[in-house]
């Protein structure tokens, strides 16, 4: 609440349009503190909620956007808090968006807009959580040519159905796409060094106006020049801004970037959306990023191969040792390749460290392939039915090679050991039932006491890891790296699954 009302001071809104204001943003966030701090995709540094400023009739307007939980709330979470608005076109949103996909963005957010007169709330979902038929019917403005990965946010007014806003927001990377929508909106666009890397929003609004939402974060090297860009345009209202901003973060802008996300365009509406501020949202560690990774490791352990291992179903063992031998191979140049790029000490001698203890296990897998008179068979490994599954092996090596930061790849590290010690154990007793006159060496007690050897190492590793202290905009580039390593290793196990 701090921020909030920073951010009110800093445009000095009226004591009534911040009385309202914070009303309405206490009622969405008072599930905040049940949960650790996490990574929301409202914001790059994964905070979950963002200000933003709109100059409309004159006036500044205060509006703001929230994700209320990283779970997904119930239905009545907005009934219970508002419960004399229209809740019709809501529930019907809610309902057709409820597919879980793991890894999506998100699933609802919530905006409001507070004016001394009016205060309008609105929710967004996410349309990938819906079938595409039904959102096309549903919203049926939506133009045919749009595929529908484009369609990043669809969005309605809380209230009743007959005068509410209907709104889907389009991503668009060329200026054709631009103009299929809105005609004269790529010179708009073009003012802002648009280059297409990072796509521009479009947002159609059943019935109304189109608005453009262009990602200035991504086009200036500070916010300074952002505004000064805003001032050769609209010179009598980014005074404004300048005064709000400057005022809002006690500084300068030029030792901001990002601090401006995106300008909006709607009819003369000008719009500036505002990263809320870290330091106001409570010190993380590397600690919280290990609480991540044991809530990936338990999701992994309920996928169905180990449950199936767990549970002693029976599995084609021969399939599953020729499955498993390309990600055992990758394996070993993932921690080769997070030992050689880390550079700063400590990590550096502690990744080292189990990269030497892990190496050379793909011998013993060798061995106990010997052992079961399998032959590796390379045809198998590389045919067209196992594309995916190397393409989830390349995608981990891929991600490792890409990362700018040693935390990324200790992260990494950890949530693959963490997978390990769901996977072996398991394993191990599996094999030791239905072949227990093998002595295994990879899925056998050699492999799993060199694990439990290392354990120790483990937790001083943690110990020291723990303690290291992360901006927002860190930890959510780890928690995402990991979340997409996490994907990955559920689909390896999903399509070994299948074919065995």
């Amino acid at each position: 609440m701090e921020d909030f009302e920073a951010f009110c001071r800093g445009f000095e809104f009226s004591d009534k349009v911040r009385a309202s204001g914070k009303e309405i943003f206490s009622l969405l966030t008072n599930r905040w503190d049940q949960f650790e701090v996490w990574n929301s995709h409202i914001s790059d540094g994964g905070v979950p909620y963002e200000f933003s400023v709109a100059m409309d009739g004159g006036r500044l307007k205060l509006r703001f956007l929230i994700e209320a939980s990283p779970e997904r709330v119930e239905k009545g979470f907005l009934h219970e808090r508002f419960p004399k608005l229209d809740m019709t076109m809501h529930d019907e949103l809610y309902q057709l968006c409820n597919n879980s996909v793991l890894g999506s963005r998100f699933h609802q957010w919530f905006a409001c807009d507070v004016d001394e007169d009016e205060i309008i709330l609105k929710t967004y979902f996410n349309p990938q959580l819906a079938p595409e038929q039904k959102v096309r019917e549903r919203f049926p403005f939506i133009p045919e040519h749009v595929s529908y990965d484009r369609i990043k946010y669809i969005s309605i007014d809380i209230g009743s159905p007959t005068t509410c806003r209907q709104k889907v927001y389009i991503t668009c990377r060329t200026e054709d796409e631009i103009e299929q929508l809105l005609p004269g909106g790529s010179d708009i666009t073009e003012s802002y060094n648009f280059n297409g890397k990072n796509s521009v929003l479009v947002c159609l609004t059943k019935g109304g106006n189109t608005t453009i939402h262009i990602p200035v974060r991504f086009y200036f090297p500070n916010d300074q020049e952002v505004i000064n860009r805003l001032a050769s345009i609209h010179p009598r209202e980014t005074a404004l801004f300048r005064r709000g901003l400057e005022r809002y973060v006690q500084g300068s802008l030029e030792s901001y970037k990002g601090l401006i996300t995106y300008v909006s365009y709607r009819g003369e509406r000008l719009t500036l959306y505002i990263a809320a501020q870290p330091q106001r949202f409570g010190k993380i560690t590397f600690g919280q990023v290990f609480d991540f990774i044991d809530t990936l490791g338990e999701d992994f352990s309920q996928q169905k191969l180990i449950t199936r291992i767990r549970q002693f179903d029976k599995i084609d063992i021969t399939m599953l040792f020729k499955l498993v031998c390309f990600h055992i191979f990758t394996f070993q140049d993932i921690i080769r390749i997070i030992s050689n790029k880390t550079a700063l000490q400590p990590y550096k001698n502690l990744l080292t460290s189990h990269y030497m203890e892990d190496k050379g296990h793909q011998v013993w897998y060798l061995n106990d392939c010997k052992k079961m008179d399998i032959n590796m068979d390379a045809d198998l490994i590389f045919s067209d039915m196992l594309n995916e599954l190397r393409d989830c092996s390349y995608a981990m090596i891929n991600e490792v090679l890409n990362a700018k930061d040693d935390l990324i790849l200790a992260a990494i590290s950890f949530y693959l050991e963490e997978t390990g010690d769901y996977f072996f154990p398991q394993m191990k007793e599996y094999l030791e039932k239905f072949k227990p006159e093998m002595q295994y060496e990879f899925f056998g007690a050699r492999h799993l006491d060199a694990e439990n050897s290392h354990e120790i190492f483990e937790k001083q590793a943690q110990d020291i890891f723990k303690k290291v202290t992360l901006t927002r905009k860190q930890y959510g580039k780890i928690i995402r790296a990991v979340s997409r390593i996490h994907k990955y290793m559920v689909g390896n196990v999903t399509i070994i699954d299948k074919l065995c």
